[in-house]
């Protein structure tokens, strides 16, 4: 077996695109919540494993072990449980790409050989019994492999030169080759956006991507980016393509691609020797396998929302394939590397905090009437409601139903969440003086359009009451505002009416009640 498996040590995440058309995948505001990512396990698999693949409807991942003894062969891991299963034969020569159709439960698996003979194929496992129902021949070296679940599509980069250079496509439904196409020199990494029916082509050796419309086979735009691009995903919820570039020993990144536009619209840097390029639509996460030694053996996590670099996470040797269970936010890494914590796979959990507080909706701020000398209760309804928790019944330091005290009173309320993210809202209540009151109560009569001769006659009344008031003679202004009810008794039925007359007495006796 010829092939340089230094130079072919990648696995771009097709399971991004598979999930996203086949399964209803958890749905959560990612701006409500905070995300760490840790590694939570350490799964001993085959001799070399490159690829890696997930199917979220079963939970299951398959990685593509490539070395000798345990080599050519794929190790099957219970998601829930992270044990292996089962180990499937395959082919005669390296497993390099991985991907699974969720939709009809079959897994792909190139096998690469250097030399242009025998053993350039695909297998093809039945997910439910893990047995090799079919191998197709496929171009030279094929290493990169991607389903469209949507249309059972699958596409295959094919390395080599002579049969290489090319993108072999396959019908799933039949298992035959249905066309061949020529893209850049080199094509390693390979993805599927489902919704557009898009497949994106990394080609190595031409620092170039190329961009293939799915419903013709053609080539319609090939991108620039960074030196030895290899490993690429898309999400295909933000229509975003992220395609590494080994660069150099200086320059190491993650182009990002607009799916519109075919436009690099930023680039990332991360560690050395990036490989493996997976998204978690869940979160807008993009996680890189970076293999490289120094800044190597880790996995950068970059938000996709600032494409920034959040966290880097340490792995075992020599990382390389990757892939997401978008419904269960677990990240699967392919460690390569001989001894020490290599011919393992590395599981990346990512733990979910809520960040969001509740929201409170109070009373716009309230003023009243005083009923006593002690002020006057005022009731009123308070809620809250939290998008991604339960909220609690909100408490107020001042509660409904209170008495409150001549003047403004400032209510706070919280309401906190099973998280323990509180909120909290604000208003006033404001009870006015008896002179305020009185002052209130004008402008009620004013309101009324009573006769002017009645309007004049009763407020002529108040201005006397609240002149007294201002001079602090109380009992002459509860005596004038007795006058007044008087005043009202005798007009009612007449100038003024039964439901006016109500009004105005309870305000008036209501005052004088408020006057020490």
């Amino acid at each position: 077996m010829n092939v340089n498996l230094n130079r072919l040590t990648f696995v771009f995440t097709l399971i991004l695109v598979v999930t996203l058309s086949s399964q209803s995948i958890l749905s959560m505001n990612q701006s409500h919540y905070a995300f760490a990512d840790s590694v939570t396990a350490t799964i001993t698999t085959g001799t070399g494993p490159y690829g890696v693949a997930v199917n979220p409807n079963t939970n299951t991942v398959y990685v593509g072990n490539s070395g000798g003894n345990t080599g050519d062969t794929v190790s099957v891991i219970n998601g829930a449980t992270n044990a292996v299963t089962a180990t499937i034969t395959v082919g005669t020569v390296a497993p390099q790409g991985i991907a699974v159709n969720p939709n009809t439960n079959t897994v792909y698996v190139a096998t690469a050989n250097g030399n242009t003979g025998a053993g350039n194929t695909i297998s093809v496992i039945n997910g439910a019994t893990n047995a090799v129902t079919s191998t197709i021949n496929v171009g030279h070296e094929p290493v990169g492999i991607a389903v469209n679940p949507n249309t059972n599509t699958i596409y295959v980069t094919n390395y080599g030169s002579g049969y290489g250079d090319t993108v072999s496509v396959i019908d799933g439904n039949t298992n035959a080759v249905t066309s061949t196409i020529n893209v850049g020199q080199g094509p390693v990494g390979i993805a599927v956006n489902p919704n557009t029916n898009t497949i994106y082509v990394t080609n190595e050796n031409s620092n170039t991507v190329s961009v293939i419309d799915g419903n013709t086979n053609a080539v319609t735009s090939t991108i620039n980016v960074g030196t030895g691009t290899f490993g690429i995903a898309v999400n295909s919820n933000t229509n975003t393509a992220y395609a590494s570039s080994i660069g150099s020993s200086t320059v190491n990144a993650v182009y990002v691609i607009n799916g519109a536009t075919n436009a690099v619209t930023s680039t990332i840097p991360v560690g050395l020797q990036p490989q493996g390029v997976a998204v978690n639509p869940t979160t807008n996460n993009i996680y890189v396998a970076n293999q490289g030694l120094g800044a190597g053996n880790t996995v950068s996590v970059i938000d996709g929302n600032t494409n920034a670099v959040t966290s880097t996470i340490t792995v075992g040797t020599g990382p390389n394939g990757i892939a997401v269970n978008p419904n269960t936010n677990t990240v699967y890494v392919t460690n390569y590397g001989n001894g020490g914590t290599g011919n393992t796979v590395s599981v990346i959990s990512t733990s979910t905090t809520d960040t969001t507080s509740p929201v409170l909706t109070v009373p716009q701020d309230i003023t009243v009437s005083p009923t006593s000398t002690a002020g006057a209760v005022v009731t009123f309804t308070v809620s809250a409601t939290d998008p991604d928790d339960t909220a609690s019944t909100p408490v107020c330091d001042t509660a409904s139903g209170s008495t409150f005290p001549i003047g403004t009173t400032t209510v706070t309320c919280t309401s906190t969440d099973t998280h323990g993210n509180t909120g909290s809202a604000s208003f006033t209540v404001t009870v006015l003086t008896p002179t305020q009151a009185s002052q209130q109560l004008t402008t009620t009569i004013t309101n009324m359009n009573l006769s002017s001769g009645q309007t004049s006659s009763l407020n002529s009344q108040l201005t006397s009451a609240i002149n007294s008031l201002n001079s602090n003679q109380n009992t002459q202004a509860k005596n004038q505002l007795n006058a007044f009810i008087n005043h009202v008794n005798a007009q009612t039925g007449k100038t003024i009416t039964q439901a006016q007359a109500v009004q105005l007495i309870g305000a008036a006796q209501n005052i004088i009640k408020s006057i020490p």
